[in-house]
């Protein structure tokens, strides 16, 4: 019988070589499998729902950012040519009032052929006109000032009259009347009506009280009653005075 149909019996060394060359085939094994592992796991994450809302709302944003900053990228390039524009305009007219300020000078100038006499004739008449405008505003500066001073002056006097018209007395005074005048109570009197010119200010009245008030016209009713009751009533007066003109009359 041959050698090969019996089995080898292995060795301590073969069965160590075995276990080391299985760790090491399920190490590699191992390795080889987490990356596909990961890629399975990066390609469901990828097309899940969360992701995609994600996207697009990044998009979204990316594409508003790019719009506004396109939009003030153009505000500037605007606003950079407007101040271009307004920088060149008020050059040009500093140099239009330059050339003016130039031209008047040179037109300042008189360059007509004229002789001497009529140059200083010329001077004169400006010198007159000169003094002439002087002298105009000096008289309206001085009589501005003494209308100042009058107008003060008026102030002053209306207030110290005003002051004694307060303290004087007024100037109606009530008069008694004898019994042949019946129709007036009261009249003014001849010293204070003369006394008192129409053109001053009336002061101004004394403050009574309701209780004087009451009282003087009191007064003031009983002496009317009085009179009439001395003189007759105006009724019969009257009928005397037609019953003497008619005897008159008939005599």
């Amino acid at each position: 019988m041959d050698q090969d149909s019996f089995p080898r019996i292995k060795s301590q060394e073969d069965i160590a070589a075995i276990k080391i060359q299985k760790a090491y085939r399920g190490y590699l094994v191992r390795n080889g499998s987490n990356p596909l592992k990961a890629w399975r796991r990066l390609k469901m994450y990828m097309y899940s729902q969360a992701v995609k809302r994600q996207g697009a709302s990044t998009l979204k944003y990316v594409q508003t950012m790019a719009r506004v900053q396109s939009q003030a990228q153009t505000r500037k390039i605007r606003i950079a040519e407007v101040n271009e524009a307004l920088r060149q305009q008020l050059h040009q007219k500093r140099i239009n009032k330059l050339n003016n300020s130039k031209s008047s000078e040179r037109s300042g100038w008189d360059l007509s052929p004229k002789s001497k006499e009529q140059v200083e004739e010329s001077l004169r008449r400006k010198k007159e006109a000169v003094e002439r405008r002087e002298k105009v505003l000096a008289y309206s500066h001085t009589h501005q000032q003494t209308w100042r001073k009058n107008l003060k002056k008026t102030k002053g006097a209306d207030w110290e009259w005003n002051r004694s018209a307060s303290r004087q007395s007024p100037p109606f005074k009530v008069v008694a009347q004898p019994a042949r005048s019946q129709s007036k109570v009261a009249v003014l009197s001849t010293k204070s009506v003369k006394a008192w010119s129409p053109m001053s200010k009336p002061g101004p009245t004394p403050m009574v009280s309701g209780k004087k008030r009451v009282q003087n016209t009191g007064a003031l009713v009983g002496s009317a009653k009085k009179r009439v009751a001395v003189s007759g009533s105006p009724s019969s007066v009257g009928k005397k005075s037609l019953g003497r003109t008619n005897t008159n009359t008939k005599r």
